[in-house]
């Protein structure tokens, strides 16, 4: 996914598909959002979260109104083409970072190597790295082939519960020092797999 490029001219934007993908997120259940909302939910400031917000409903993803934002259904339609949804988890045992961020990719744990594209993938967009499960004959691995069903069942048991894994499902769990950065580098990780 490649929606948003960097102008030719003039400062550079502070945001990125990482960010348009979590606003799409936030707003996907039909909620409507004001800007500052959207702005404390990236951690990002008000002049960037205005510009990106002015982008995606000129892409007409995004509808401004004076109540407030929610998302078209063109926008909806590029949110579910993702197959993503991003979920709140942390699970330091395995994963490094203070702060950590999941993201919920349906049906492509075929895609999945070793894990080692999603963890640089994470580091490469500034976070500490991430860590890949799949689901396979309703076990819970973490890539490549290290089945957590059989060696820490009641973790895996709740991992699949509080994530709505289903077979075939993969989730990639970000981390960092801060918030965004966690969700940054999942979400990097995801969007590098479609």
């Amino acid at each position: 996914m490649l929606f948003l490029c960097q102008p030719r001219f003039g400062p550079s934007y502070r945001f990125d598909d990482t960010d348009l993908f979590t606003i799409l997120d936030l707003l996907h259940v039909g909620k409507r959002v004001g800007r500052g909302r959207i702005s404390n939910h990236l951690d990002m400031g008000e002049g960037s979260t205005r510009k990106l917000v002015e982008l995606m409903r000129e892409y007409d993803m995004l509808k401004v109104e004076q109540p407030g934002i929610t998302i078209t259904r063109f926008g909806k339609k590029v949110y579910e083409m993702t197959g993503m949804r991003l979920v709140d988890i942390s699970v330091p045992e395995h994963v490094i970072g203070e702060f950590q961020t999941g993201v919920v990719i349906k049906n492509v744990s075929e895609k999945v190597g070793k894990g080692i594209e999603q963890r640089n993938a994470g580091i490469k967009s500034g976070g500490y790295g991430c860590t890949t499960w799949v689901v396979k004959d309703g076990n819970l691995f973490i890539a490549p082939a290290w089945n957590m069903s059989e060696h820490q069942p009641e973790l895996s048991k709740a991992i699949m519960e509080q994530c709505g894994l289903e077979e075939g499902d993969t989730l990639i769990v970000g981390g960092g020092d801060s918030r965004r950065i966690a969700r940054v580098a999942a979400v990097s990780a995801a969007l590098d797999m479609l």
